[in-house]
């Protein structure tokens, strides 16, 4: 039997790793960032008047599911309830973490599924959608992956507005003649 291995980790907050290599010094780890507390009070609360209300909801369509499902849109993530008669299962994917988003339409109703980098055996799919809300809420999602991608900081401007600019930015540009033929 081997003698436990003993040792420190330390870690290093402008790392994008947060670990370093092993130290022997007893000195502690000082921070280098020296934020101001009120600007990052104010961020807090920001995100936190953000993170509580919801760009869109979706809901399946009743007399074909006893129990709809729902789709939460808010700045940050996406919520995903999946409903039964007895139980439900609440899905929360961040913004950064969804690879696509795809809608489906058949005559009367739209699918959308979206894809992440958690979830890899297991994709979110939600049926019996107005296709009219569907539609907006992918081009809202496309639009914020979009902007996470660019690092823009797309919460900083009025909720309306920035509904409406990530909705615009995230529109499939299926009319559009290409500039180079």
């Amino acid at each position: 039997m081997s003698a436990p291995v003993q040792g420190k980790i330390m870690f290093n907050t402008n790392d994008s790793t947060g670990l370093t290599s092993q130290d022997n010094s007893n000195e502690p780890i000082e921070n280098s960032n020296t934020n101001d507390p009120a600007k990052e009070t104010k961020k807090l609360d920001d995100l936190l008047k953000h993170s509580t209300q919801p760009l869109m909801i979706l809901k399946s369509k009743f007399p074909f599911q006893l129990a709809p499902d729902e789709l939460i849109l808010d700045v940050n993530r996406v919520s995903y309830i999946k409903k039964s008669l007895f139980s439900k299962e609440v899905y929360a994917i961040e913004i950064k973490d969804i690879t696509e988003v795809i809608l489906t339409n058949d005559p009367f109703f739209a699918s959308m599924m979206i894809e992440s980098k958690i979830l890899i055996e297991d994709k979110i799919l939600i049926s019996h959608l107005p296709k009219s809300q569907a539609r907006r809420a992918q081009a809202i999602m496309h639009g914020m992956i979009a902007c996470v991608k660019q690092g823009i900081n797309y919460q900083e401007t009025d909720m309306t507005e920035m509904v409406k600019k990530l909705e615009t930015i995230g529109q499939p540009n299926i009319d559009i003649t290409p500039v180079v033929k």
